[in-house]
């Protein structure tokens, strides 16, 4: 699973606020940590709000981080330029850190968090690549278990979800190629999906919480991230170019 967040614009005129707190707090665990227990959250006992948001609780307080797990960390070039901000600061503007889900269902499952400002793109979206089959009855000179079927859900600047898969070329011979399923929101006024602080707007009028984090999870968030907090200044701070897709680490 991998879960990305990024951002082409950099930190602007935040410079005094963004440098105390860094990509990790900013959107980390917050943002990030609430798309993940989403995806990976058990089946509710229920569809009220209590019995989402003890399901998303339990995702949260599942995350575990090896010690081999990526901690890799970067700052854009002119960062320390910028109005605000602390000459020799160390102040993150990217990171992308691995973890493992402590589940059954999710066991042996890698799990990529990343997200920076300045990049090439702005996108936020989660990609779960599937894993393949140890044995494939196609004629293939391709390595073996190199063909991953991947669904893509892409939650911004559009809504919509994509299906790799890997099928039988049309023809006599076993041979597969790769095709792409897309489900794309219409964007036109009859399909209109309100707008983020229209629906939680919407949702404290009506009494729901289902959307709302609870205290549970905030502390959850806070219990997975502050170890990483802790490990940062002893991580390599690497530098990127703006409008690049982050850190180039040989």
């Amino acid at each position: 699973i991998s879960l990305r967040l990024y951002e082409a614009a950099d930190v602007s005129t935040r410079g005094s606020f963004y440098d105390g707190i860094g990509a990790l707090r900013d959107v980390g665990q917050n943002h990030m940590l609430q798309m993940l227990a989403l995806l990976t959250m058990e089946k509710p006992e229920g569809t009220d709000a209590q019995s989402v948001r003890a399901a998303r609780v339990k995702a949260l307080t599942s995350l575990r981080m090896h010690g081999t797990d990526l901690k890799l960390r970067g700052q854009y070039e002119g960062y320390v330029e910028t109005q605000g901000v602390a000459q020799g600061t160390t102040t993150e503007t990217y990171f992308r850190i691995g973890t493992h889900i402590d589940s059954d269902t999710w066991s042996n499952v890698c799990v990529s968090l990343e997200s920076g400002k300045a990049l090439h793109t702005s996108l936020a979206e989660a990609v779960i690549t599937f894993r393949p089959i140890d044995t494939c009855m196609c004629e293939s000179h391709e390595e073996p278990n190199s063909h991953k079927n991947v669904l893509r859900i892409v939650f911004s600047p559009e809504q919509m979800i994509t299906l790799s898969m890997w099928i039988k070329k049309p023809g006599y011979a076993s041979v597969l190629e790769e095709r792409e399923l897309v489900l794309s929101q219409n964007s036109s006024e009859e399909f209109r999906s309100p707008e983020a602080y229209e629906r939680v707007l919407y949702d404290c009028i009506i009494g729901d919480q289902t959307r709302f984090v609870s205290g549970q999870e905030v502390e959850a968030a806070w219990q997975f991230i502050t170890p990483i907090l802790h490990a940062f200044p002893m991580t390599p701070l690497h530098t990127y170019k703006k409008g690049s897709v982050g850190p180039e680490i040989t």
